[in-house]
């Protein structure tokens, strides 16, 4: 995959923007599966992550959405450098929102989303968001 050298910077705005540390942002080499599973997220408010975005079939044998972290250098059945939709929902996570920047085309753009209110998610495309709320 290609690499995506903006995240970086748009992640540092949302950490500056929040006050979050700087010690709070993991990139390149430091943004593995492993970290993101030996985190203690349960008292953090907002997690962002920038990076490439799968589906189902994007690649083959995986067969959930998942996000791109950065590979070990020998894969195990903990880290293989893919955290699906299954793992993160086994994550404790305590937030109250959750941005991704899918980095992908063509299906790219950001969906930010509040976790305890699975039917409220926003996407944002350029300038615009969208809304949703299903009742």
């Amino acid at each position: 995959m290609r690499p995506l050298p903006d995240t970086a910077g748009e992640l540092r705005e949302i950490a500056d923007s929040l006050g979050a540390d700087a010690s709070s942002i993991h990139l390149r080499e430091d943004a593995t599966e492993t970290r993101v599973k030996s985190l203690d997220l349960s008292a953090t408010r907002v997690i962002a992550f920038a990076t490439h975005g799968l589906l189902a079939g994007d690649l083959k044998g995986v067969a959930e959405p998942a996000l791109v972290l950065t590979p070990p250098s020998q894969g195990t059945e903990r880290d293989d450098g893919l955290l699906t939709a299954s793992e993160v929902a086994q994550l404790k996570l305590g937030e109250e929102w959750v941005i991704l920047r899918k980095c992908g085309a063509p299906r790219g753009g950001a969906w930010a989303g509040v976790p305890r209110d699975p039917r409220c998610c926003c996407r944002i495309d350029g300038s615009t968001i969208s809304v949703r709320h299903k009742f």
